[in-house]
């Protein structure tokens, strides 16, 4: 029994010693061969593709098959003068509050709006990093990273159209010391925008091809450069009235026609619409136009 009991002890140490050896982290690989995470998953143009597809996937909050209505519809359309909500909304507490301008920053519908807006740019931002180093077709890493950018400023410029003041998330966060980032101002979030839409441009197809209709192409961004120089010189006084005063000469001729189809752009959906808006013109002239002419009005040279 005694002979028993030192074998026990025997067995115990070992074990005890072999536990406290191998569990010694700097003589073990802990990385998981078949785990993805942010720094492996970039590997080729098909993973590109796959990330630019999670950009696209916040786009007007239509990440659940209600909230589009449930989430975007009511924080962008209730606070209207236009809008008259119906008996069914009265339901919904949170809705009766955007509509009666009672909400508070703990609205839900707020906080998935906001949310899903700064995953997409995440994401985006994602793409644009991430993509850069993949050895693969140059016009085509171009594309995606323009598309990239064009996602990036779309989802701050709806952030910009219902708050006063929004976070730039212009790089991909990997650590919780960039998290805390102070607010910035509306003339800043405007040039963020203005200069990513104008980076997206040059390298956005005319038109998609047939299985990615829906993506952003030249004439979206043409568009919404346009409408973004058109609204920040709107909020800016002293630009205004330069831009009011000169912007309808060199438009005339056309602006019954620009005019409904930009005013559209602004009530429905971004990037199909835009394309869709400006396909019995010429994709590139009318769009290009709008920009154009913002630009110069804004700047005096007009």
């Amino acid at each position: 029994m005694k002979k028993n009991r030192t074998n026990y002890k025997w067995i115990l140490c070992i074990a005890c010693a072999l536990s406290t050896t191998l569990s010694c982290s700097d003589k073990l690989d802990l990385t998981s061969p078949d785990k993805l995470t942010s720094d492996n998953f970039w590997r080729n143009a098909e993973d590109a593709e796959s990330g630019l597809s999670a950009a696209y996937s916040q786009l007007e909050a239509a990440t659940d098959v209600w909230e589009f209505a449930e989430v975007k519809f009511p924080v962008e359309a209730y606070r209207e003068d236009a809008c008259e909500i119906g008996s069914d909304a009265l339901n919904y507490q949170t809705w009766v509050e955007l509509y009666n301008f009672t909400y508070t920053n703990g609205n839900s519908q707020f906080t998935a709006y906001w949310s899903k807006a700064y995953r997409g740019i995440s994401y985006a931002n994602q793409v644009i990093e991430k993509t850069a180093p993949i050895e693969m077709d140059a016009n085509k890493k171009n594309q995606i990273i323009a598309e990239a950018k064009f996602l990036r400023a779309y989802y701050h410029l709806k952030l910009l159209l219902n708050w006063e003041k929004i976070v730039i998330r212009d790089q991909y966060i990997t650590n919780e010391g960039k998290i805390n980032k102070a607010l910035s101002t509306r003339d800043e979030a405007w040039a963020f925008i203005i200069g990513d839409l104008e980076a997206a441009v040059g390298n956005l197809p005319v038109k998609q091809e047939a299985a990615n209709v829906g993506r952003a192409t030249r004439g979206a961004a043409n568009a919404y450069l346009g409408y973004s120089y058109l609204t920040s010189a709107y909020e800016n006084t002293a630009k205004k009235r330069n831009c009011s005063e000169k912007l309808n000469r060199p438009l005339k001729p056309y602006q019954g026609i620009i005019w409904k189809k930009i005013s559209c752009l602004c009530l429905t959906e971004p990037i199909k619409i835009a394309q869709n808006l400006f396909l019995n013109f010429n994709l590139l002239i009318i769009p290009l136009m709008v920009r154009v002419t913002a630009q110069h009005c804004i700047s005096g040279s007009l």
